[in-house]
């Protein structure tokens, strides 16, 4: 119960520092010696650590991510099976490129700035 209490006061506190960022919330993980800061936007790795060292290059949590980081993959992340999915209702269906595998090749994206 005291461990419950502890994780909803850190989102508290996290829901309060990330308020106003451009990469949204942000998430606080470790294990061990590692360490990692996890984005809401684009399920960015902000930062990721072991120790004192940095293994990424990171961002600092009140900048836009720069370069391709964090960019929002919309409507899906990947490949759709068959391709075919529904959105808002409609049943929707891009060409198959790959008809060994019955997957379209397309994959969408938002742009940058289109968050």
């Amino acid at each position: 119960m005291a461990r419950d209490r502890r994780c909803a006061e850190l989102m508290c506190q996290t829901d309060r520092m990330n308020a106003m960022s451009p990469s949204g919330r942000q998430y606080e993980i470790s294990a061990g010696d590692y360490a990692a800061v996890v984005v809401e936007v684009g399920g960015g790795l902000r930062e990721l650590s072991c120790g004192r060292r940095a293994l990424i290059d990171g961002y600092p949590g009140d900048a836009v991510p720069d370069g391709s980081r964090g960019q929002v993959l919309a409507p899906w992340p990947n490949r759709l099976r068959d391709g075919k999915w529904s959105w808002d209702g409609e049943d929707l269906q891009l060409p198959v490129d790959e008809v060994m595998y019955a997957t379209p090749f397309t994959v969408s994206f938002v742009g940058r700035g289109g968050r």
